[in-house]
């Protein structure tokens, strides 16, 4: 559903403009219509800067997207996860085995295991990390020392039936819809102030924080007007939008996203549904773990361009990545 505020028509034209540009390819999409879609913008910014004095003017259906539940054992998972809102489950957690893990217990137990460094476009913070590999015990290292290179996106939990033993499966398989597939456990490993930039794609999503705290910052998906968000036929989709900077020349709307702040501490747990825009810091050294699942009526619920170029990407193909990720060795299935 389109922004409240966005003219029917704009937002058609805006879309338009969107899927033109992942078929084009960025080059060609700049020099034939770079001038359109900055008239769109700045014809939709004049609208829209009239109602600064009424910002709930903009807002639309997922206005109060965020609900917090104290108690989970009074919370019926398979009623909730279908309304489209973010859901945090406070202590859902902390019982679980994983409630023991810290970053002594990785270097301890799986010090001599290889752990590969990403650095996909829109994923990590520029010039910060390269794609490389190392060990665990170097890596924790390293983290210690205060290093911001941030192991993301590794299937180490989904290949390792001890450390899934760490979750409730049972529980986590409760916000698995019918006809979910592509089920898969991402760890992420973190020093305090290393952080993930605004993106998002179209799976399903339990984030189980593990240790420490991590402040994550959503956006409903529609907003991607608002964020400038660009279409580059990937799987995935990014901005380079900085919600913390003060000079943002290059997104004049994005003062009209609506957003909401939600910090995990140990043992909470996460759920939200694809296509949800986020911005995640690591406010101090942190280990969590994400139980993604693709439900394709919730992504095309979400957005139903985002669900089409989805699966017509091709850096990857997405159903290259879907085969990728069922090997030990798939890391690379985030790069071109």
């Amino acid at each position: 559903m389109k922004p409240l505020a966005i003219h029917s028509w704009d937002w058609v034209k805006y879309n338009a403009l969107f899927l033109s540009e992942h078929f084009l390819g960025q080059s060609l999409y700049k020099k034939l219509f770079q001038g359109t879609e900055k008239s769109l913008i700045s014809r939709v910014e004049s609208k829209l800067e009239s109602q600064l004095k009424n910002p709930k003017f903009y807002h639309h259906h997922y206005e109060s997207f965020l609900e917090t539940y104290e108690n989970v054992e009074n919370v019926e998972i398979k009623k909730i996860r279908t309304n489209s809102k973010i859901q945090l489950f406070k202590g859902a957690a902390a019982k679980w085995n994983c409630s023991s893990w810290d970053l002594d217990y990785f270097k301890k137990n799986y010090g001599e295991k290889e752990v590969t460094v990403l650095n996909s476009d829109g994923l990590f913070e520029k010039g910060v990390q390269q794609f490389g590999s190392t060990s665990m015990a170097q890596y924790i290292d390293m983290l210690k020392k205060g290093s911001k290179v941030y192991l993301k996106f590794s299937p180490m939990v989904h290949h390792d039936s001890s450390l899934r033993k760490g979750f409730d499966i049972d529980w986590l398989e409760q916000f698995s819809m019918p006809g979910s597939f592509g089920r898969k456990f991402f760890l992420f490993i973190g020093g305090g102030n290393t952080l993930t930039p605004i993106h998002t794609a179209l799976s399903n999503t339990v984030f189980v924080q593990v240790y420490g705290k991590k402040k994550w910052t959503f956006w409903v998906p529609n907003d991607r007007f608002f964020l400038n968000v660009r279409a580059n036929r990937r799987a995935y989709f990014y901005t380079d939008f900085d919600p913390f900077s003060d000079e943002n020349p290059d997104f004049p709307l994005a003062k009209y996203a609506n957003k909401v702040e939600v910090t995990l501490e140990a043992g909470d747990v996460l759920w939200f549904p694809g296509f949800f825009w986020h911005h995640v810091v690591n406010e101090i050294d942190s280990i969590g773990v994400a139980y993604k699942t693709a439900h394709f009526p919730s992504a095309l619920k979400g957005s139903i361009s985002m669900t089409l170029l989805s699966f017509l990407a091709t850096k990857p193909f997405l159903l290259e990545s879907l085969i990728k990720s069922n090997f030990k060795n798939n890391e690379r299935v985030f790069l071109e």
